[in-house]
């Protein structure tokens, strides 16, 4: 091939990456008819001249709102583009002055930047700062998801929850303080209405070439008598286009709306971005456009009959949107789908990174989550005193010392230890199974045969790591810490012993299920938050160095990872009852000790959502009760929650206060279930071998949530059987 040929196939493969890249030339749509409404003409000319307005001079004020941008929707940097886009190229406008409104732009480098730009221009400007701790403390919306335990209950239901329709409600007032679209707009009206007679609160990127105000201001004169005028806007795939003096585009978009100072209606504040929030107020007014047939009142409480009015408003002039960086979303229907689905998945990650970045603010991955170091203090204290510590305090620590030497005494223990193995032949893969596929998978499985399967090993490890931490924490003495970390060496790090990070083939049913285990038997790894409270305790203490922490994490991600993309990690998430709990139990306090926020956000808000399922308004557990031990199960579940909250507490999220519309809180459940005792008949199933001192942790906590001062708890009631889901200590 010549050299010729070759320069002109290079030539034809740039024109065809520059026809690829080409913004779509679609034709524009067309602007409809716009017949003026009829207005009661002789009414508005009394009402405009009772008002002494015709006295005033005809001034404008138009103030533009610059916001955030919103990649993919769109491109970093756009709004600035467009300010000095407009600084530099739009006419000086006839008794007009303009403005600006720097709105809780999140990035404070472009925030600087924006106003650097403002006033080197010498613009006259108002700023709404974002402020993050402010943002903290707006919640979720999740009863605007339109269903009891919102996107969880859709995902029970093998619904998609990804979409942006289904994620935006949730995030309504989140999405309202950044944002802050109609509240920007009623704040730059309210300015402009003591400045003068006409004001136009509008977008930044609105554009007014001198025909296009000429146009509008001459509408505006020749019938003062009308409140509102609506301005027709047209989008535009390069700002280029507006410098053509010719320039007159069909102007078919959603329109922006100028004022008289004295027009009562305003935008409603509580409308959010992403939902064409001026469409609400356009409905008010009764203006006519392909917003029409949205529903937009079930959840917005936007109305078409909210105008108690006859029609105030005219259209007249023209206005251009400069372009947002993404041409390709600009112009025709296809962009204007794109549109909405880019806008809808840029505020969500917007405000996923702003929940993250307040969760690592408040997230200390060292923090003990189940134990108090006030209360390991005292019980320290107690230990080493030999006087006039409080009797209780002394008998306790003295039991948790013994309880130490006792787990030394057992020795180490690994999930190779069994004698017998999972299908997979694999020794380290955790298993338990019931040889009998009738019998009903229970909570608490017999021990039987323990020497084939792990449960009692693997529970063995969790409670004993943690026991020695916290004999080392109260005592001092080295060797407990050496015993914790060793066992914790052995069961999950050490190449020869370590147990696979899944729980696949625990509560394995024989000849079910392609021997694979369930969901539920996530239960048997409950009290992960218990060794990892013994694992910050054991790095406190030296005896679990750096190495070892990183292959600890190193297996956590693993498990949690299991956890979001298995099968029976499927299961249990959308477990309607108490292996939910469980698993949240599980994923959160693995998030909390890798400090992962995006996670944790995700887990509370879920817990959240959680809570509405399994609790009804009065506070009863639908899904527990019905179990032939229902108040076991009750019992249980709501153990497993007070410890969820207390995680959750430890990152700054309060789950006990938590209330849906409906009612359903954990609080009530909480109550509910205390109203219960042997002396009060339990109006289910499972009482007959119920042990009611399980209570006592219970109402220990509500005493802590209502104020009162905690006690410790008699002797015999510091140490419940494992099954019970009341972690060793649970009074410290």
């Amino acid at each position: 091939m010549t050299l010729q040929a070759i320069k002109q196939l290079r030539k034809l493969g740039r024109r065809a990456r520059a026809l690829i890249k080409r913004p779509l030339q679609e034709e524009p749509v067309r602007e409809p008819p716009r017949p003026q409404p009829a207005l009661d003409v002789d009414a508005l000319r009394a009402e405009y001249a009772a008002r002494g307005l015709a006295d005033e001079p005809d001034r404008f004020i138009l103030c533009r709102i610059i916001g955030n941008d919103l990649p993919p929707r769109h491109a970093k940097g756009s709004a600035r583009a467009n300010v000095r886009f407009i600084l530099e190229r739009e006419p000086d406008l006839a008794d007009c002055r303009k403005t600006w409104l720097v709105n809780r732009i999140v990035d404070p480098r472009e925030e600087e930047a924006v106003i650097a730009l403002l006033e080197r221009h010498r613009q006259s400007y108002r700023r709404i700062p974002f402020r993050i701790e402010k943002y903290a403390q707006v919640g979720w919306d999740l009863d605007r998801s339109g269903h009891r335990g919102g996107l969880l209950r859709l995902a029970m239901q093998g619904i998609d929850v990804d979409r942006a329709q289904r994620q935006l409600p949730i995030r309504t007032a989140k999405n309202n303080y950044v944002m802050n679209n109609n509240g920007a707009r009623n704040a730059a009206l309210q300015d402009g209405r003591a400045a003068a007679k006409w004001v136009m609160p509008w977008d930044g990127n609105c554009f007014l070439g001198e025909a296009a105000w000429s146009e509008l201001r001459e509408a505006v004169l020749a019938q003062p008598y009308v409140k509102y005028f609506i301005v027709p806007m047209a989008r535009i795939a390069s700002n280029r286009a507006v410098l053509n003096p010719s320039y007159r585009p069909q102007a078919a978009d959603e329109p922006q709306i100028l004022f008289r100072r004295d027009a009562e209606l305003m935008f409603d504040p509580a409308y959010p971005y992403g939902m064409a929030p001026k469409v609400e107020l356009l409905l008010r007014l009764g203006v006519p456009g392909p917003w029409d047939n949205l529903d937009l009142g079930p959840k917005y409480h936007a109305t078409k009959e909210a105008a108690a009015h006859p029609p105030c408003f005219l259209f007249a002039g023209w206005v251009t949107r400069l372009q947002s960086g993404r041409p390709r979303q600009e112009i025709g229907q296809d962009a204007m789908r794109m549109r909405r689905r880019k806008r809808g998945s840029a505020i969500i990650t917007m405000l996923d990174a702003l929940d993250e970045r307040v969760m690592s603010a408040r997230l200390q991955p060292g923090r003990l989550m189940l134990y108090r170091p006030d209360s390991l203090d005292r019980l320290r204290d107690a230990a080493r005193a030999g006087g006039p510590a409080p009797e209780a305090w002394q008998d306790a620590a003295w039991r948790l010392v013994a309880d130490a030497r006792t787990a030394m005494e057992r020795g180490l223990c690994a999930v190779t230890d069994q004698t017998g193995c999972a299908p997979s032949g694999d020794r380290h893969d955790y298993w338990s199974a019931w040889p009998d596929p009738g019998t009903p998978i229970p909570e608490a499985p017999d021990t039987a045969g323990a020497e084939q399967v792990n449960r009692s090993r693997l529970q063995r490890v969790l409670e004993d790591a943690a026991i020695c931490a916290l004999a080392w924490r109260i005592s001092g003495k080295d060797a407990f810490a050496a015993h914790g970390a060793a066992l914790l060496r052995r069961w999950f790090l050490a190449r020869r012993t370590r147990m696979n990070p899944h729980l696949r083939y625990a509560h394995m049913r024989s000849g079910q299920d392609g021997e694979n285990g369930s969901g539920t038997g996530l239960v048997e790894m409950r009290d992960l938050p218990l060794l990892l409270d013994g694992a910050r305790l054991l790095a406190e203490a030296g005896a679990l160095g750096w190495r070892d922490r990183a292959k600890f994490r190193a297996w956590l991600t693993a498990y949690r990872d299991w956890m979001c993309d298995s099968r029976q990690g499927g299961e249990a998430l959308l477990a309607p009852g108490h292996i939910g709990t469980v698993h949240d139990l599980q994923a959160a306090a693995i998030g909390a000790y890798l400090g992962d926020s995006g996670a944790l956000v995700e887990i509370f808000r879920r817990c959240r959502e959680r809570i509405q399922i399994q609790f009804d308004p009065d506070g009863s557990q639908p899904h527990e009760v019905t179990r032939p031990d229902g108040l076991h199960a009750c019992c249980f579940n709501l153990q497993a929650w007070s410890a969820l909250a207390r995680i959750a507490e430890t990152c700054g999220e309060d789950l006990w206060s938590y209330r849906a519309r409906g009612g359903h809180s954990l609080r009530r459940g909480l109550d509910w279930l205390l109203a219960f005792d042997d002396t009060r008949a339990w109006p289910h199933g499972g009482q007959e071998t119920f042990d009611w001192h399980r209570l006592v942790p219970l109402k220990a906590e509500r005493d802590r949530l209502e104020g009162h001062p905690a006690a410790v708890a008699p002797p015999a009631l510091q140490r419940f059987p494992a099954e019970t889901g009341i972690r060793p200590y649970w009074f410290l």
